[in-house]
């Protein structure tokens, strides 16, 4: 798969970086994030996996805000300079996320205590 770095960098200023090997976690985050943006009425940029374009965001630009939401995995490895990802399944509630999703599995880190929301 392809990362244009330049298509990132010439639309946001801001980046929020999910590690999600899997996928799991950065495709509910991502279509939450989706709902509250167009909800707040922001016009949005949502880049469909190449693999699973009718049910998988890769990636989110919100250009008024010049904020990007995006998804590292083994397909399509984010690198810009002075971005830390987010591993993604560290933002799971595990109490409430099924076994068989593996990221519900294999973390180890509390959920965050509280929810950080888009300001417009």
């Amino acid at each position: 798969m392809v990362f244009y770095r330049g298509t990132v960098e010439a639309l946001a200023d801001r980046y929020v970086v999910f590690r999600d090997d899997y996928g799991a976690i950065s495709r509910l985050l991502l279509e939450l994030i989706r709902a509250e943006a167009l909800a707040r009425g922001y016009h949005i940029i949502t880049c469909p996996c190449a693999m699973h374009p009718e049910d998988q965001i890769d990636h989110i630009f919100i250009p008024a805000l010049r904020l990007a939401f995006l998804t590292d995995n083994l397909w399509h490895p984010i690198q810009l300079p002075g971005v830390q990802p987010c591993a993604a399944p560290a933002l799971v509630d595990r109490e409430n996320c099924p076994a068989s999703v593996p990221a519900c599995a294999s973390t180890t880190v509390p959920p965050p205590s509280s929810s950080t929301r888009l300001s417009p």
